[in-house]
This record gives structure tokens, C-alpha cells and sequence, in this order.
């Protein structure tokens, strides 16, 4: 059985509660360089989480080249 393709809006409820953030902060097209919240220890974490719950491996340069929270889905959940 294929496992259903996660929706964007439960995906960012988990990216908040895993790293921490206040619920909601995380929109589709929050501009992540003006993030007050968005620095190099999130970006680590997004590191371990990514490998732990996805299996995937990224590196922290493709992070800081994500602009938008849309942006990290659209890698992650392909």
C-alpha cells in the first residue's frame, strides 16, 4: 500500500513542533531570510530531522538556499 503524500499544512505543524517554534509561525511563503527564528542551529536540526524522519540527506548550503517554507516542502515531499 502507498504511503499518502503528506499536505504541506501537516507538514509544517511538524516542522514546528520538532524544532521548537511557535505554533503556526511556519507559513507557505514566509520569507525565511527575514525569519528573525531561521539560523545556523535550526538549520542543523532541519539536518538531523530530515535524515531522521525522511531519510534524507541535505546538506546546510541547500537550506540557506531555501527562500520560502514551500520551498523545503517541495524538496522534501516530492
Amino acid at each position: 500500500m502507498k504511503k499518502k503524500r503528506e499536505d504541506i499544512n501537516t507538514f509544517l505543524r511538524k516542522l514546528e513542533k520538532e524544532l521548537e517554534l511557535k505554533e503556526n509561525i511556519l507559513e507557505p511563503n514566509l520569507n525565511l531570510k527575514d525569519a528573525q527564528f531561521w539560523d545556523s542551529l535550526l538549520t542543523m536540526n532541519l539536518i538531523f530531522y530530515f535524515d531522521s524522519e525522511y531519510s534524507i540527506n541535505i546538506q546546510a548550503e541547500e537550506i540557506s538556499n531555501f527562500l520560502t517554507p514551500k520551498d523545503i516542502y517541495k524538496r522534501i515531499i516530492k
